[in-house]
């Protein structure tokens, strides 16, 4: 016959926390504690201890919210030999950030949430799927973080991840705008030729100014400024095989 095992825990704890629960058994090598659904069978288990870690011992409370139950299991039988209640609350996240950044800036992000082991707060493209990484920066580090716009302009948002299950918690929308950026060439160049751009504003960390190309028949220069020769260069149809011409 198993020795009848008791387990004392909080009643109720945050979504994804790390808490700890101490408990009474047989000890055997490769018991252990589990949170499952109160509907559970015997043989199931999720977030999971070993008995073995010690007494009491830490687990991890699931992502999802609502009634569960931790359970004390033999290793052996999958015979369940304790168990009580456990509730577990929503968790939520704050995120504070300018409204609008230049692509490829670090953004300061003042955040609130339940800062668990592993969390992070990342910046993704606007309607990436909830799974999806962008640069990123690990809520250990405290609050607020920095990390890295995109490097593409367009609507962003950032997101507080929980590590467990990556289950957004938090989100704000981030609006990602290129530098204002002059550019200084010739007039008129020949097709194919190689010609030099003088190219004035702020370079971004990580990025190759895209401006020194080859010429080309479906190229076209337009006057952005009344002196002579300041130009700006836009190719619509510019081929994605097209060589730099200069360097970075």
């Amino acid at each position: 016959m198993l020795t009848p095992a008791t387990i004392e825990a909080p009643r109720e704890v945050g979504a994804g926390a790390r808490f700890r629960a101490a408990w009474t058994g047989p000890g055997n090598v490769g018991d252990y504690l589990t949170i499952v659904r109160s509907s559970a069978d015997a043989g199931s288990y999720a977030n999971y201890t070993e008995t073995r870690s010690g007494n009491p011992l830490e687990i991890t409370a699931p992502i999802e919210p609502g009634e569960w139950e931790m359970r004390y299991v033999a290793a052996r039988s999958k015979t369940v030999l304790g168990k009580t209640p456990l509730i577990v609350s929503p968790a939520s996240a704050t995120l504070a950030a300018p409204d609008e950044v230049v692509l490829g800036t670090n953004v300061s992000i003042a955040w609130t949430g339940p800062n668990n082991t592993g969390d992070y707060v990342t910046i993704v493209a606007g309607g990436a799927a909830d799974a999806a990484v962008g640069n990123y920066a690990d809520v250990a580090k405290g609050s607020p973080v920095t990390v890295v716009a995109p490097v593409e302009s367009g609507t962003a948002e950032i997101r507080y991840v929980a590590a467990q299950g990556r289950k957004v918690l938090g989100r704000r929308k981030l609006v990602v705008t290129a530098p204002e950026t002059t550019l200084l060439a010739d007039a008129q160049v020949i097709a194919g030729a190689r010609f030099a751009v003088t190219w004035q504003g702020r370079r971004i960390p990580g990025t190759t100014a895209p401006w020194c190309r080859k010429a080309r028949r479906t190229a076209s220069i337009v006057i952005i400024r009344t002196r002579p020769k300041v130009r700006r260069w836009s190719s619509p149809r510019r081929s994605s095989q097209a060589k730099r011409s200069c360097a970075t």
